[in-house]
């Protein structure tokens, strides 16, 4: 005789007819049993999405699934998923039981449930009274167990899939962003280390090349220069063609240094030049013909400047003579730079022909 029967005929009419999964002689299991252990029971009412239990919590119980369904799902790194539904006739929490283990997976209602929750010490009771019902318990729970590592398994192959596909569609995307992101970096580079309007250094790397090159101790030269005049050129002719005087300055420099000089804009009209392994006879040399270049370069509207031409003065500073840090340096090639000014603008001050 099977369980059903048994309930449905002998069990209090409170409990009505009850099934189980597994497969328990009515013989070996007297009726009296089966009504004691119902007796010990407590129904639950459950509502759709009520927990019979959660995973990790303590195995106090052993549930008995009247009517709906339950929901079995285990919680991986913050992603559920899904083992298995049980409905009417289930136990839950066999295995649980025997090894006093916490639960391994969380138990939800799926639809409406009545359900039978016995304690743990009634259950292990009854089961050690009664052999049968325990191995018959242990069959349900393997089988449970086989189905559930095959639907774990579906899900790892769907999900690596799903992972893959995903992949597929992200690969261009990524490999535009990447592409994306290195030119915003070499834009933000650019923005960090070079001025905006004559692409060469701004002050803030001068200041690091200058730092570094005392630092590495072989002779230099500094130069700090500024164009003549130059609020009278923005004020005649505007301040376009004074940034346009500026980029022309800037670019007839560079294509006469070497490629390990320095052209920096300190700030404004004033520019910096560090021009590496040289000494105070040929610095002022190499300047000198800089200078002479500028004002033989025919600069647009130079003809209003107050000289007659687009002119340069320069104050020049020898490392390490005129100092062995980046503020003495600066500070002595800027008075130079001034008294080339005083001294009638549109020459050089500094190094061996230094007129202080």
């Amino acid at each position: 005789m099977s369980f059903r029967a048994l309930a449905g005929r002998s069990c209090p009419k409170s409990f009505g007819k009850w099934s189980i999964v597994s497969l328990v002689s009515a013989n070996l299991i007297p009726r009296r049993a089966w009504r004691e252990v119902l007796s010990k029971t407590r129904v639950h009412h459950l509502a759709s999405g009520d927990m019979l239990f959660e995973q990790d919590a303590s195995a106090e119980s052993l549930w008995m699934v009247r009517r709906g369904t339950v929901e079995l799902f285990k919680s991986f790194f913050g992603e559920k998923h899904r083992l298995l539904y049980v409905s009417r006739g289930a136990v839950l929490g066999e295995a649980e039981l025997f090894g006093r283990e916490p639960r391994f997976a969380y138990a939800r209602a799926a639809t409406d449930v009545i359900a039978y929750e016995l304690p743990s010490r009634y259950a292990r009771e009854y089961l050690v009274r009664f052999p049968a019902a325990t191995l018959a318990l242990l069959q349900a729970s393997t089988h449970r167990s086989r189905d559930i590592a095959e639907s774990l398994v579906e899900q790892l192959v769907q999900r690596n899939l799903e992972l893959q596909m995903h992949q597929a569609r992200l690969d261009p995307q990524i490999r535009r962003r990447v592409k994306d992101l290195e030119q915003t970096n070499e834009h933000l580079q650019q923005l960090a280390w070079v001025d905006a309007l004559t692409g060469c250094h701004n002050r803030r790397s001068l200041e690091k090349v200058l730092q570094m090159a005392c630092e590495a101790g072989e002779p230099f030269a500094l130069a700090m220069f500024d164009v003549d005049h130059f609020k009278h050129y923005n004020d005649t002719n505007g301040h376009p063609e004074g940034d346009r005087a500026l980029q022309t300055l800037a670019r007839l420099l560079q294509r006469r240094l070497r490629a390990n000089d320095v052209l920096a804009r300190y700030g404004g009209e004033e520019f910096c030049l560090i021009l590496r392994d040289v000494g105070p006879e040929v610095a002022p040399v190499v300047l000198e013909r800089l200078r002479s270049a500028i004002t033989e370069y025919p600069f647009p509207y130079e003809e209003r400047q107050p000289l007659g031409d687009f002119t340069v003065s320069m104050g020049l500073a020898m490392f390490p003579g005129d100092g062995t840090s980046p503020d003495r340096l600066i500070k002595s090639a800027d008075e130079r730079l001034y008294e080339a000014k005083r001294q009638g603008r549109n020459r050089l001050i500094g190094g061996s022909s230094a007129r202080l």
